[in-house]
């Protein structure tokens, strides 16, 4: 491991050992990546891999994300966490040019606002949720959401479908499935 800012060594690098019928693309990238001894920003987007000479071998693009704020737009029901059989679907609304939300956690409506972190496209926190104080024989799930909207911190594209809402440590705490 080199202390040193801008300099990488990849070591040894295997693959599998599948025969296609062209190996040519993937014999150029591993012989490329075993030249790589550094690495510096190219644009604002982009990063190269470097040999000794410090000339790019390799130019890394950032991928995009597979979802975006937008694609928020509109109403979720909200199915994590949500036992079977309630007497009102948990759902979250989004209005993403206000960015504003509402909804209902189980029994009463949440309303707040939601914000994005500059530069990260899958960033979103939810600070000043509130809701009406209805009381209600079962508050476990209401609290639940409420208290897993609050340690939000990022979402992405689920698998099956759907959003899923993550807390700081990546742990998924909430999905939405689109109304």
């Amino acid at each position: 491991v080199n202390a040193k800012p801008g300099t990488i060594d990849l070591g040894a690098l295997g693959s599998t050992r599948m025969a296609c019928p062209d190996m040519t693309l993937e014999q150029n990238v591993l012989g490329a990546l075993a030249q790589v001894k550094g690495y510096k920003k190219m644009g604002k987007e982009n990063m190269a891999l470097c040999n000794a000479s410090n000339r790019p071998v390799v130019i890394l693009a950032k991928k995009a994300a597979d979802v975006k704020v937008a694609d928020l737009q509109g109403e979720w029901k909200i199915t994590e966490a949500v036992p079977t059989g309630m007497e009102k679907q948990p759902f979250i609304a989004f209005d993403v040019k206000e960015q504003r939300v509402h909804g209902n956690a189980g029994c009463n409506l949440i309303n707040g606002g939601f914000k994005i972190e500059e530069g990260n496209a899958l960033s979103i926190s939810f600070p000043g949720m509130a809701s009406t104080m209805t009381a209600w024989l079962d508050m476990e799930t209401e609290g639940t959401i409420m208290g897993a909207l609050n340690e939000v911190k990022s979402f992405g594209k689920l698998a099956g479908g759907g959003i899923g809402l993550y807390d700081a440590n990546g742990t998924l705490v909430l999905v939405l499935v689109k109304k």
